[in-house]
């Protein structure tokens, strides 16, 4: 079958090519065809009917993808999809917190003031934290930063993103912080996708909290959704493979683009686990629930805004607690 479809090249396949043989030219045709047959194995994966199973390893190139570039194509196999929550509760848990850090909503700190370029933060007299004062100077940043375009908006945004955690309490004991860690989906013994994540923090193996903070442009399709998705998925299972044991996880994910702020929340069932271990999955599936519903440029929570940042917070003090309640369970 393979010869009938890719007669020219298919000698190229075979592990023991010469290398000698391959010259530029050949090279840049082998790479075309070799995308080619990566699209073909995926279509005869995700058409092929279940009475006629075929195994992963027979259809999938060795070499995994590259998820910067993952697509809805690169998803639908893996049979996963995004849902507008229909109630706040289905993505943040809903836990009482009486530590919310009420400091930073500061009615007075809006959009309009921050656009502001030479606003003095010290000239605030109803700011007298210190901390408070840092967190509203990286978030006029920002904003600055955001209207003038500049390429630095990606470097700013990472220390506000660290300072947002940081107030939550999120990088302190009995969290773990790590930053890109290299995440593999394994499907059958065969390597399917490689991501590393911005921030991954998490308390125990079975959840974890993946932030995505993003200079992104209006004309970027889904906003990066198919790369949380693959992150979820590439985090959940190098979790599950360090731990040695198949289990349901949950695993949050926050999307941050400029200063609006989108949660997203996955429960991976041990059973879609089962059926990644012998192939692509073909009964389990993974939802991933996203709040606010809609998924845009400037459609998640504004922590520019007052309300905006006091949801954040809020949010963020919520999914905290409920990773140390289930880590107690565990434990």
């Amino acid at each position: 079958m393979l010869r009938k479809h890719f007669p020219e090249v298919f000698p190229l396949f075979k592990k023991k090519t010469i290398q000698s043989y391959i010259t530029p030219e050949l090279e840049k045709y082998f790479t075309e065809e070799r995308r080619k047959w990566e699209n073909f194995a995926e279509k005869v994966a995700y058409n092929i009917k279940s009475k006629n199973p075929v195994k992963i390893s027979e259809v999938l190139e060795s070499t995994p993808k590259s998820l910067p570039k993952f697509k809805e194509f690169d998803i639908r196999p893996l049979r996963v999809s995004f849902q507008p929550a229909l109630f706040k509760d289905n993505v943040i848990p809903p836990v009482e917190v009486t530590d919310f850090p009420k400091e930073y909503i500061l009615p007075k700190i809006n959009t309009g003031m921050l656009t502001k370029q030479n606003l003095d933060i010290e000239e605030l007299y109803y700011i007298s934290n210190n901390d408070v004062k840092k967190f509203i100077n990286l978030l006029h940043d920002t904003v600055q930063n955001r209207l003038m375009a500049r390429k630095t908006n990606e470097i700013h945004n990472n220390i506000l993103v660290n300072n947002l955690l940081h107030i939550i309490n999120l990088d302190t004991w009995p969290f773990n912080i790590k930053i890109n860690p290299p995440c593999k989906l394994i499907v059958y013994d065969k390597p399917y996708a490689l991501a590393c994540p911005e921030l991954v923090i998490n308390n125990n193996q079975h959840m974890a909290i993946i932030v995505m903070n993003k200079y992104l442009q209006s004309d970027v399709k889904n906003f990066e959704e198919m790369q949380i998705a693959a992150e979820i998925l590439t985090y959940g299972d190098e979790n599950r493979r360090k731990a040695c044991e198949i289990s349901d996880q949950t695993i949050f994910a926050v999307r941050i683009i400029f200063t609006h702020v989108t949660f997203y929340k996955a429960v991976i069932s041990a059973a879609y686990w089962k059926e990644i271990d012998n192939g692509l999955p073909r009964k389990q599936s993974v939802l991933i629930k996203r709040w606010p519903r809609k998924n845009g440029l400037q459609t998640g929570l504004d922590i520019a805004e007052p309300n905006g940042r006091e949801e954040v917070l809020l949010s963020l003090a919520k999914i905290r607690k409920f990773l140390l309640q289930n880590n107690s369970n565990t434990g």
